[in-house]
């Protein structure tokens, strides 16, 4: 089946400029006494406009990407699947492939963006400031139904697929971004025909798309990430509303209470971003890397998001906030923002140190795999490094990044040092470290299509299998040390 992508239609009132030259759009819409957006085919004039004026500037392509993303994302929350596929020739194909990786790789994942074309002109623009962030893999075709089918089959077939026996499978996403729709639809039918589980869209203008706002996007984002967490886990907006168990979960069918939390950290986002040192005013370049910000800047984007939440007396609400805080650059991200860090700071880690950080991790799997007999019944218990699939490398980074966030919700901090000292956990801390450490694993399981997996289960039920979890709170401050990193209390 071929998708079209529509947006739902925003209720705010706006007037959309598609101006043929700069200077005249700019003279014409300074004067406005309505709230006004300058509406440009590319990315480069809209980046421009927005330094220079107080006007919004929007790119026809990013709201168009956007779109299209929210309504089939390139990766499923209940099924492993193949890279995504942009079959593309122009500016909206390279915006696409461009915002799959900005948005939607997850921190310390590194995306692979198959693009499919005539000439790969368009993949260069894609690939300019995220060159250390994704993979954009060129693949040269005729543009017909049959050529381009059989190139996208072959690709999905190279898929480096996961056992069946341990995750639910699928397809690729397909994006059809051809200036040209009588191209575009015959090859979106043919794909769609061809390659087994695919889930295909071709990319057409809707007015409808181009209204679309970042804050309203934010909050669809916000509810939608939320919806992911396992069912036991409350989110830090409340309980959530599913529908008889459809996806994605509506706000409409959110309690009063959910619906206004929500809208408020949308609202607030610019405000909570930059308690953690990230502005996203304006448009902004892409940063070569992803931010990955450190214990003191999540707890203050924590704070601030507590500050515009209700009081409640659930005293798992900081840390649920907290666990927001990793993710709201990401969700921002894919809501049209480029999140940005402020001038002068940087991350912590580098991305070759974070990559040694998961081996380490896989180290000291390895380990407690052997103290306990292999109680997981994991055959990852007798793998080097090299020998893990992809997936179960990516796993192991996705544990890494998370090391600020365990140290925050300890009230610890990180700096560099030449001569480490070895922090240890209280013993309560410890506990409740390893929980969360679990909570985290299951929700990275759960994203990969492995809700099945049989040790996605509460922390209360695993029984000798939590000292995996345990093992991997204690080796944070000995492998942060080999990076020359130590923990400290926060001054």
């Amino acid at each position: 089946m071929v998708e079209v992508t529509r947006g739902s239609r925003s209720p705010a009132a706006r007037r959309f400029w598609v101006p043929r030259l700069f200077d005249d759009a700019q003279r014409e819409s300074a004067g406005s006494e309505y709230p006004t957006a300058v509406l440009f085919d590319g990315r480069s004039v809209t980046q421009q406009w927005n330094r220079g004026s107080k006007v919004t500037a929007l790119s026809r392509n990013t709201q168009v990407a956007i779109a299209a993303l929210r309504a089939s994302p390139p990766a499923l929350d209940d099924a492993a699947c193949p890279p995504p596929i942009v079959v593309g020739d122009g500016e909206m194909a390279a915006e696409i492939a461009r915002r799959m990786v900005i948005g939607w790789q997850q921190l310390g994942e590194r995306m692979t963006v198959h693009c499919v074309g005539l000439d790969d002109a368009w993949v260069t623009e894609a690939r300019k400031g995220l060159t250390n962030r994704g993979n954009f893999e060129f693949s040269g075709v005729p543009l017909s139904p049959d050529a381009v089918a059989r190139v996208s089959c072959e690709l999905a077939a190279a898929w480096e697929a996961p056992r069946p026996d341990r995750f639910a499978r699928t397809g690729p996403t397909i994006f059809v971004a051809l200036t040209d729709p009588t191209q575009a639809f015959p090859i979106a039918a043919r794909l769609a025909e061809a390659v087994e589980g695919s889930r295909v869209t071709a990319l057409v203008d809707d007015p409808d798309v181009l209204a679309l706002t970042p804050e309203q996007l934010l909050i669809e984002e916000l509810l939608w990430d939320a919806s992911r967490r396992p069912s036991e886990v409350p989110t830090v907006f409340g309980a959530l509303v599913h529908d008889d168990g459809e996806s994605p979960v509506r706000l409409d069918a959110q309690s009063p209470a959910t619906r206004e939390a929500i809208q408020a950290v949308a609202a607030a986002a610019g405000p909570i971003l930059a308690a953690g040192g990230i502005e996203v005013g304006g448009v902004h370049d892409e940063n070569s890397e992803a931010i990955w910000s450190g214990p003191e800047e999540l707890t203050g984007m924590r704070n601030a998001i507590l500050a515009v939440l209700p009081a409640g007396g659930d005293p798992d609400q900081p840390q649920r906030a907290l666990e927001l805080a990793t993710r709201l650059p990401t969700l921002v991200a894919r809501a049209g923002w480029t999140p940005h860090r402020v001038d002068g700071t940087a991350n912590m880690l580098t991305a070759e140190e974070l990559h040694r950080l998961a081996k380490l991790n896989h180290a000291s799997y390895l380990q407690v795999s052997g103290e306990t007999g292999n109680a997981s019944l994991s055959e990852n218990a007798v793998r080097a490094w090299d020998g893990l699939s992809a997936f179960d490398q990516e796993s192991n980074r996705a544990q890494a990044v998370d090391v600020p966030a365990k140290l925050a919700a300890a009230g610890l901090t990180w700096r560099r040092s030449d001569f480490p000292t070895l922090h240890e956990f209280e013993p309560d801390v410890l506990e409740r470290l390893s929980e969360l450490e679990h909570r985290r694993w299951e929700h990275h399981q759960r994203r990969n299509g492995r809700a099945g997996h049989q040790w996605a289960i509460p922390w209360e039920q695993l029984g000798e299998v939590q000292e995996y979890d345990r093992a991997a709170v204690r080796s944070i401050p000995p492998s942060l040390a080999e990076l020359g990193v130590e923990v400290v209390p926060v001054a």
